[in-house]
């Protein structure tokens, strides 16, 4: 079993053993069953999320590990560019994704503190694992970025609106608050290392695009930390039960319309729907008494 430091590719990470905070988010808001059978994809237009990756947190490595392809996809220019910098290692983009790239890292050089923390001693996408104490669970944890000097961690985000409205919306909808805690714990108990400060540096794939730089508040960490182990509570007892739940445990569920698809007659309020439901379940356990 793997435990503190481990040096791997993103592939071997997201496809080996341990509980993620992916995993954690997707038991909280889908179901244990769907937390089970997560899997992380690898998708074309992951692409141009590495390369701005590297543009803000590794500019120096970015004209060497990104080319400049065509003006789009179709046709053999494409493919002879695709094929040259797999030959090489490197990410090819479209032409727009590519200028777009190089403004994101020129946008990142401008944050003062991108570039006291990328001056000093860091480490770059590394894995770490540990075995949570509570649940007897390995936990695992892949951070962007770790200012060893500073004690800080970076995380990139890639986002439709990077406004502070698109950001708190976003948070709560992909789980950023939990992300925050579980990363910072997991590092600190696999490596030693503490974490001081986590900001999220989150660009904006538009015309031009933007790079913004959040810290999330205390009271939303703590809610994170609230539902990771809650999480994890329940992740573990379904590993030692074997049970997998879904949306339910099994059975009919009743349900109703939401109210605006009520269209011809009036929709129940709040406490005739109740009331119907409550009925319906009662019905249902009449008949299997009989």
């Amino acid at each position: 079993m793997k435990t503190g430091i481990v040096e791997e590719t993103d592939v071997e990470y997201h496809g080996g053993e341990g509980v993620s905070k992916s995993t954690l988010w997707k038991l909280e808001t889908k179901s244990p069953f769907h937390a089970r059978y997560v899997k992380q994809e690898h998708k074309p237009q992951f692409s141009f999320g590495h390369a701005a990756h590297i543009a803000i947190l590794e500019p120096e490595r970015l004209e060497s590990s990104v080319i400049r392809g065509p003006i789009d996809r179709r046709g053999n220019k494409w493919i002879d560019a695709q094929n040259y910098a797999d030959s090489i290692g490197a990410i090819v983009l479209v032409e727009k994704d590519y200028d777009n790239c190089m403004l994101i890292r020129d946008l990142a050089d401008g944050i003062s503190e991108l570039a006291v923390l990328r001056g000093g001693n860091h480490i770059t996408e590394t894995s770490a694992y540990v075995i949570d104490e509570e649940t007897g669970l390995l936990k695992k944890t892949r951070p962007d970025f770790f200012s060893i000097d500073h004690r800080i961690m970076l995380d990139v985000k890639n986002m439709a609106d990077v406004s502070p409205r698109g950001w708190e919306r976003d948070t709560g909808k992909f789980g950023y608050h939990m992300q925050d805690p579980f990363y910072r714990d997991t590092w600190t108990e696999a490596t030693g290392y503490e974490v001081d400060a986590f900001f999220f540096v989150c660009f904006e794939k538009c015309e031009p695009p933007m790079v913004e730089l959040y810290e999330i508040i205390p009271s939303a960490v703590e809610e994170g930390r609230a539902r990771y182990r809650r999480a994890l509570n329940t992740y573990a007892e379904c590993m030692e039960t074997g049970i997998w739940p879904g949306y339910s445990d099994g059975g009919i569920r009743k349900s109703g319309l939401r109210w605006q698809d009520y269209v011809v007659t009036p929709a129940p309020n709040k406490d005739e729907r109740e009331a119907e439901l409550e009925e319906e379940l009662e019905d249902n356990e009449d008949g299997n008494d009989e």
